[in-house]
């Protein structure tokens, strides 16, 4: 993607919540009943190691993302990631790495339908998160890693500080660009007014800005909560309807840091029907095309209509976050983006 090729800066991923990513395909799934699976795959997940993923296909080694591992599940995670190129720095865990597994109902002609089984994140220690901290810090003094992306659920075991501190010390260190994937630790983490982006889906945004309100007003809902935590960009995806995204107008990312001039636009955009066979790490590519686009250049709704058409590619594979960079730039004429609202300062 001409765009990405020249791309000079890269970003850190927080993938604190790395996981052996099971996903199990039958017919039909049936509840208190025996399910026969038809086919069975093993790899890695977690939304810090599918961003990293994501940005790696999009650009070769354009992420690290620093993790928790242990055991034999945590080497495998390991060796999967070396496998295909993706840079990542460990802290060694005294508990297993976690497992969760996905099983796919795949009866022709039926709707697609995923069930989710998220295994608990393993304690943590205090030392082995003093040495998380040190691995961020670490990337965070490079000069060409201008990104910051804070995904997933923090583990309770790194206290309620824990992501709001690494965006604090990024932005304090060097001009750059966070985003957030999160709502359980959103409110500390927007507190900080050190988030540039923040990507979650609809029922996520209503969740976390109590506001029960209709697609239609998304828009006013979206501006109201920017302004009151000062966020150039709020971006919200809805599975196969229309994604929208509310920025400053002029919003721009110049020398690695968001500039925001004006007031304020909202966009929806429609998404291209395709036919989907495994959804799992979608959102996340669609955070790191958001990410790396608008580090890259563009401006805020061309840098999401990249990430959404990355994250549909990857739902055409079977494997979390995996999609063929051509499958992408094929899609993405069909994300079409209109405005919607714009409101003065």
């Amino acid at each position: 993607m001409e765009v990405l090729e020249r791309l000079t800066h890269t970003i850190a991923v927080v993938g604190a919540t790395p996981c052996v990513q099971a996903t199990i395909y039958v017919e039909d799934l049936a509840a208190g009943e025996v399910n026969r699976a038809h086919t069975f795959r093993k790899g890695f997940g977690g939304k810090g190691q599918l961003v990293a993923r994501a940005a790696c296909t999009l650009k070769p080694a354009s992420a690290t993302v620093v993790q928790f591992i242990g055991g034999g599940d945590g080497e495998l995670v390991c060796r999967a990631l070396d496998h295909l190129g993706i840079p990542h720095s460990d802290v060694g865990t005294a508990h297993e790495t976690r497992t969760c597994t996905t099983v796919i109902a795949t009866r022709p002609g039926a709707a697609h339908r995923e069930t989710e089984l998220i295994g608990p994140a393993p304690p943590t220690t205090r030392d082995e998160v003093t040495a998380f901290r040190a691995k961020m810090s670490a990337l965070f003094e490079s000069d060409i890693v201008r990104g910051l992306a804070i995904v997933g659920t923090c583990p309770e075991s790194c206290g309620p500080s824990f992501y709001g501190d690494m965006a604090v010390e990024f932005r304090a260190g060097q001009r750059g660009v966070v985003l957030l994937d999160n709502i359980k630790s959103a409110a500390a983490v927007l507190a900080t007014g050190c988030v540039d982006i923040f990507k979650v889906n609809v029922t996520e945004f209503r969740a976390f800005s109590q506001e029960s309100c209709p697609d239609e007003a998304l828009p006013q809902a979206m501006v109201a909560l920017a302004r009151k935590h000062a966020i150039p960009i709020i971006a919200l995806t809805d599975g196969g309807r229309p994604a929208r995204i509310a920025a400053r107008e002029g919003t721009c990312c110049q020398d690695g840091a968001v500039a925001v001039d004006g007031g304020w636009v909202a966009w929806e955009i429609s998404l291209p029907r395709i036919d989907i066979t495994n959804a799992i790490g979608a959102g996340d590519t669609t955070s790191a095309g958001l990410l790396l686009g608008l580090l890259a250049g563009l401006a805020p709704v061309d840098a999401f209509r990249l990430g959404l058409a990355a994250g549909s590619a990857s739902c055409l594979t079977d494997e979390a976050a995996k999609f063929h960079l051509d499958e992408a730039v094929h899609l993405l004429p069909g994300f079409v983006a209109r405005p919607v609202l714009r409101e003065p300062m």
